[in-house]
């Protein structure tokens, strides 16, 4: 992959920088929709997360010899983690909203 020049660089900073609170503002309002919507929406950001995970990070780093039980042992330990999440919502969250 060849280098980005210095203009270049600076534009894709730009652009995220822009791109950012437009992404704030559209989930902002995405949540004040109704359930149906915000579903779906979940359900892309969280599909998209696993892709490219799946394919992308764990693939490279389960490639390399180097420290794989490390490696895999925190992937396990944050899977965990993140599968406790939705038990700690459930018994810590505003049982109002539901």
């Amino acid at each position: 992959m060849e280098e980005l020049g210095k203009l270049q660089t600076y534009l894709l900073v730009l652009m995220f920088c822009c791109f950012t609170p437009m992404g704030i503002a559209i989930g902002v309002a995405i949540s004040s929709s109704d359930d149906k919507t915000s579903a779906v929406f979940h359900g892309l950001s969280a599909g998209t997360f696993l892709y490219i995970s799946t394919s992308e990070i764990i693939v490279e780093e389960f490639n390399s010899r180097k420290a794989r039980f490390w490696k895999f042992l925190a992937y396990l330990i944050g899977f965990g983690v993140m599968c406790s999440v939705f038990y700690v919502e459930r018994a810590w969250g505003d049982h109002d909203e539901h």
